[in-house]
């Protein structure tokens, strides 16, 4: 079981990801700065990270994320899947994107898997 740190802002995705992760501790933050505030105190094994959240964006967390902590897995999480985005987030070192909605449940779950396996 990995503790997770969910960075989304819309409810209805946060709750389907809860609940798809549920054999995880999924904490959600819906905006940025509760979760950096967070996250320095805090032993997150992966974040999971929406690019469009509403207090700033996404890219701006995840390099504030890498200042903190180089090693954690990060995924971007995102409703776009413009292949430039996909590209850039690979690029800035992010291990995955994941378009939602999320339609393949079992394929999540292994991203999800082979990357907390990592942090072990």
């Amino acid at each position: 079981m990995g503790r997770i740190a969910l960075l989304e802002d819309n409810a209805d995705s946060a709750d389907l990801i809860q609940i798809i992760l549920s054999d995880h501790h999924v904490e959600w933050f819906s905006m940025a700065q509760p979760f950096l505030e967070s996250f320095a105190n805090s032993a997150f094994d992966l974040i999971l990270l929406d690019i469009s959240l509403p207090d700033t964006d996404g890219y701006d967390v995840y390099h504030s994320i890498r200042q903190i902590n180089p090693d954690i897995p990060v995924i971007i999480i995102s409703a776009h899947a413009q292949p430039e985005a996909i590209q850039e987030a690979l690029e800035i070192g992010a291990c995955d994107y994941i378009t939602k909605p999320i339609i393949d449940v079992d394929g999540f779950r292994e991203i999800i898997r082979r990357n907390l396996s990592h942090t072990r």
